[in-house]
């Protein structure tokens, strides 16, 4: 405890200020501007902070009220034990009105080095009722996995302080399940438009929730009937998209979200990165990677996107060397992102991608199976039952465009399924059709049981029944437009799926589409068209590597020469 004489400190006292008299609240004013202040990282800032803290310390002992204002402003400066610090020894002495400030600068503290388990186990000792509602999310979303019922009551608590928050809306939606509820959130959107467009996002978390992803899209079109401009809408649109299988629709809806509310739409962003590195659109990809990181290096969105961009460089390599440099850089962007948020499970499904281009199915399955630990995915499921097979059909197909390392994994007997394998081949039909029993109108999900089934020399039926089913419910699938055609292929029906393809060549512009065109042209004894298609296809990406070689096969064909000369 301070004596009643000058302090002995080093620092200079503030001009402006007598230890005769001072007020306490003019004390606590002046900190909290500077804390509100752009620069508040400045050194200068935190400086003046701390002496006016001890200024107010000697004169009115002890000045409790005070810490929460010097632990906040310890904890921008990234000084996050030193903030703690300063809280539990206030604590020990603080009064029955300061101790919730105390607890709330505490649990961001807590939450700010990405501890959610200490910062769940401090709502439990303290009134809910008195920890602001941004808190409370955060540590439900946290919870929600493996605590259900505690994630529904935080989210109640901060929905009574705060009704329209719109994550929190969602996630409870999503956790109840509960389609009245989803119903009367969507009569709300309608007839109050004062509530502009959350309510329609909510009930769309909650169909996506329920695996309804149609009746999703469709709460998410009545809301853009409301909020036409709406950056969060149309994001939600462009992943909802994503998942159906329209790929092409996906990204009109994410290319006019990123144009408007950039903040708004950055939780959608990985999502808009993934449809690029599918796409192609390197570019594109690059681009996004560069204003993400430039706005705000600290969001975890920024590097997901970013390790997005090298998988897709990784993907359209065939020097080892290069491929497995990308491919470290792309895991180390992951790893950044997961520090920065460590329920960020689709930087996992990325990272998993990375496994399965460098061969690693081990390590793939391990990482695919953390991420559906945090949440369920269309990605993580595919990738999942992709690193499950390891079929010799598709190591064959990877191959034949992008070699493998030489020291890639492989399953017994040289990746046929054999006995060996049948373990797995069967897990991997059941995570499939476990997933379509789950989103049962979900296009995609049916177009990723009809992968697995066609992977099977008797799975060529179900496969076609699935895949027909999908298109049923969206015929811009693309997943299941691309199985079908493999069907077509391996019951030599060629013409057919050349009739599918290009139906949707215009609609879905892609290299992968002609690529995909020109060789069923091959299959189909046309080489004079598949050129045209490949030559179409060369002017859509950066990487033409491989649609070089399959020019070449086309030309080599069409003159009735081999290849070797």
């Amino acid at each position: 405890m301070l004596g009643d004489t000058a302090p002995r400190w080093d620092i200079p006292v503030p001009s402006g200020y007598s230890f005769a008299s001072v007020d306490l609240e003019a004390i606590k004013s002046r900190m909290t501007s500077l804390l509100d202040q752009e620069l508040y990282e400045s050194a200068s800032i935190l400086g003046e902070s701390v002496r006016l803290h001890l200024h107010g310390l000697h004169v009115y002992r002890p000045a409790a009220s005070l810490d929460p204002l010097l632990a906040r402003a310890y904890r921008r400066q990234g000084d996050v034990k030193r903030a703690k610090i300063v809280l539990n020894s206030a604590l020990q002495h603080c009064t029955g009105t300061e101790e919730p400030m105390l607890w709330n600068e505490l649990l961001e503290c807590h939450l700010q080095l990405h501890d959610h388990e200490s910062a769940n186990k401090l709502l439990l000792q303290v009134n809910l009722d008195l920890i602001p509602p941004s808190i409370l999310i955060r540590v439900a979303r946290f919870v929600q996995v493996r605590d259900r019922h505690h994630a529904i009551r935080l989210l109640k608590k901060a929905l009574a302080q705060e009704p329209y928050a719109l994550e929190a809306q969602a996630m409870l939606l999503k956790l109840q399940t509960d389609v009245r509820e989803a119903e009367l959130t969507t009569k709300a959107c309608r007839y109050d438009k004062a509530l502009y467009w959350w309510p329609a996002a909510a009930a769309a978390h909650a169909c996506e929730g329920l695996g309804d992803v149609l009746e999703a899209v469709k709460h998410v079109e009545l809301g853009l009937q409301v909020a036409p401009h709406s950056t969060y809408l149309l994001g939600l649109l462009g992943s909802l998209r994503y998942m159906h299988g329209n790929m092409a629709a996906s990204i009109m809806a994410f290319d006019k979200a990123w144009e408007g509310d950039n903040h708004l739409a950055r939780r959608f962003m990985p999502t808009y990165a993934i449809l690029l590195q599918t796409c192609g659109r390197q570019n594109e990809l690059q681009a996004l990677a560069g204003a993400m990181m430039d706005a705000n290096p600290q969001q975890p969105e920024a590097w997901q996107v970013a390790a997005e961009y090298m998988s897709l460089m990784c993907n359209s390599q065939e020097d080892i060397a290069l491929c497995t440099d990308y491919a470290d850089k792309g895991k180390a962007f992951v790893q950044r992102a997961l520090e920065l948020d460590p329920l960020c499970h689709e930087a996992q499904v990325t990272a998993g991608f990375l496994y399965i281009r460098l061969g690693q199915m081990d390590d793939a399955r391990f990482t695919f199976r953390k991420s559906l630990a945090l949440g369920s995915t269309f990605r993580a499921h595919q990738g999942l039952t992709r690193s499950m097979l390891g079929l010799k059909r598709y190591r064959e197909a990877i191959q034949t465009v992008l070699p493998l390392p030489a020291k890639a994994k492989t399953t017994k007997n040289n990746g046929n399924v054999g006995e060996s394998d049948t373990c797995l081949c069967l897990m991997a039909v059941q995570v499939a059709k476990d997933y379509a029993e789950k989103m049962k109108k979900s296009p995609r999900a049916l177009a990723l049981l009809g992968h697995v089934c066609n992977n099977f020399s008797d799975g060529s039926a179900r496969a076609r029944r699935a895949f027909t089913q999908a298109l049923a419910l969206d015929a811009h699938c693309i997943d299941a437009i691309f199985g079908m055609c493999e069907v077509y292929a391996r019951e030599k029906q060629f013409q057919m799926g050349i009739d599918l393809l290009e139906r949707h060549a215009s609609y879905f512009r892609t290299d992968t589409i002609y690529n995909r065109l020109g060789n069923l042209y091959m299959d189909n004894n046309d080489p004079a068209t598949a050129l045209e298609y490949f030559k179409i296809s060369r002017t859509l990406t950066l990487q033409t590597t491989v649609v070089d070689r399959l020019i070449a096969s086309a030309q080599h064909r069409l003159n009735g020469t081999s290849e070797e000369e």
